[in-house]
């Protein structure tokens, strides 16, 4: 598969040696192994590859208008000061290409005036990106799409790869197995002996069940008369 990779998406300036480095780190990391692997593998590296070149297009852009943002900063701190529009903006021009510099004088005018506006010197690089906002807004949509490129290749933080034909698998509904009752367990088995002794019982206890079905059942004692305790037995009394 090495002529998928043999025209590096590179610009003038950027490193061809960087790239293939960053080519067989991934693919030791990714292990491809069809040409379907190979081919997510390359886009992979270009994605990583491009938004790392728009980041550092985001760091030039943002130098090149520092000059012109630290300029016209400090243009309008000397408005107090010098009257004179076109003196005023050539200190500002000096004052400004100084403190990009470094130099030691014009940082220390440059932090006198930020520092009589309640500013910082962080209000440079604000003011020089403020300049490029439109350019930034692109530059940030061009390198989330390249973003996404690269994390569309890569595998899923924790995933296994899985087998063939996964994902044709239907889901079946589980049904669980049937309930089983518990069984009874079954008293231990007589032995002879008791079955004998308990039919030899049954024998003999027939010839008395016999005679207490054949006695006659005893009369029930007729009830004693009550006494008459208010003599109506003769009838009522006169």
């Amino acid at each position: 598969m090495a002529f998928l990779f043999e025209r590096p998406p590179l610009i003038p300036g950027e490193s061809e040696r960087e790239w293939r480095g960053l080519l067989t780190g991934l693919a030791d990391s990714l292990q491809p192994a069809t040409v379907v692997d190979w081919l997510r593998l390359r886009d992979v590296v270009n994605g990583i590859w491009e938004a790392l070149r728009l980041e550092r297009f985001r760091d030039t852009l943002i130098a090149l208008q520092r000059d012109q943002a630290a300029a016209d900063l400090f243009e309008g701190l000397l408005r107090s000061e010098i009257k004179d529009p076109d003196a005023r903006r050539a200190a500002a021009q000096l004052l400004a290409r100084g403190w990009i510099a470094g130099k030691v004088t014009e940082r220390r005018e440059g932090e006198r005036l930020l520092d009589r506006a309640g500013l910082r010197a962080e209000a440079v690089e604000a003011a020089a990106f403020l300049g490029q906002m439109d350019v930034h807004e692109r530059l940030d949509r061009m390198r989330r799409r390249a973003e996404a490129a690269r994390d569309a290749g890569l595998p899923a933080a924790g995933s296994q790869p899985q087998p063939a034909g996964a994902d044709l698998v239907i889901e079946a509904e589980v049904v669980p197995p049937p309930r089983r009752l518990p069984r009874r367990q079954a008293s231990p088995p007589a032995s002879i002996e008791a079955v004998a002794e308990a039919v030899d019982a049954t024998a003999a206890d027939e010839p008395a069940k016999a005679k207490r079905a054949k006695a006659p059942r005893a009369e029930a004692p007729a009830p004693e008369p009550q006494p008459d305790l208010f003599g109506m037995a003769g009838g009522v009394a006169a």
